[in-house]
């Protein structure tokens, strides 16, 4: 049995490195240990999207949306359902093979395209990080400016758990959108060490021609400030 403390840790690892086989076993001991968690499922759905499995991959991430949790957990990580339904459309809408999708209702398929897609998650449990993203206009989204002038959203501000926390533009403007993350506090009792944050950086989300690359960075939480996690350009 893998150590619950670094389980998610590892298999996280594992995915960055590609190793997408192998960060699937970690994440199927990860949700034996640790089933209370909506992440448990997001992180083993994500990776069966890598390696094909996209029925098993929407099985897993419409957990997060079926099932029923506790009052807590839905509390502490409110709107996480809404960007798991967008991975979910996304899968369905690109996938090349007949997936079985009677098990989710019906309401909530739907394609959601958008130029631009932001996600980042953390390895660290009652941890706030916050996402923010500047775009070519110099504008920041983030949990103050929810919605930019061009159309930028920012989703719920999760300040417990691992996030994840999400930026979508519909309709993008070329240019720059710089991506950063502040580290805001901590909930646990002990000093944390480095945090890593994962941004997932999509390009026409949802479509044939969705581009998606995965950044990390650690952040020091005894150090102020944002980091910024990259810069991605984008053109119609």
């Amino acid at each position: 049995m893998i150590n619950q403390d670094n389980a998610r840790v590892l298999g996280r690892k594992l995915y960055e490195f590609e190793f997408y086989e192998e960060a699937i076993v970690v994440f199927k001991e990860v949700l034996k240990i640790r089933s209370f968690e909506p992440h448990s499922y997001i992180d083993l759905g994500l990776s069966y999207t890598e390696i094909g499995a996209h029925q098993k991959a929407i099985e897993n991430l419409y957990t997060v949306i079926d099932k029923d949790w506790d009052t807590d957990i839905i509390n502490r990580f409110e709107g996480i359902e809404l960007i798991v339904l967008h991975d979910i459309n996304s899968i369905i809408s690109k996938s090349n093979e007949s997936l079985d999708i009677s098990f989710i209702n019906n309401c909530f398929i739907a394609p959601m395209p958008v130029d631009v897609r932001i996600v980042i998650d953390w390895d660290a449990n009652e941890t706030d990080i916050d996402l923010w993203v500047t775009d070519p206009n110099d504008e920041k989204c983030n949990y103050t400016n929810k919605t930019t002038r061009i159309g930028g959203k920012m989703s719920n501000d999760i300040t417990q758990g691992y996030g994840p926390e999400e930026f979508r533009l519909k309709n993008g403007v070329a240019g720059s959108y710089v991506i950063q993350a502040k580290f805001f506090g901590s909930r646990k009792q002990t000093v944390l060490g480095k945090v890593t944050v994962r941004a997932f950086v999509y390009t026409n989300f949802g479509t044939k021609k969705e581009d998606k690359k995965v950044l990390t960075l650690q952040l020091d939480p005894l150090k102020d400030g944002a980091y910024t996690i990259g810069t991605i350009e984008f053109s119609h």
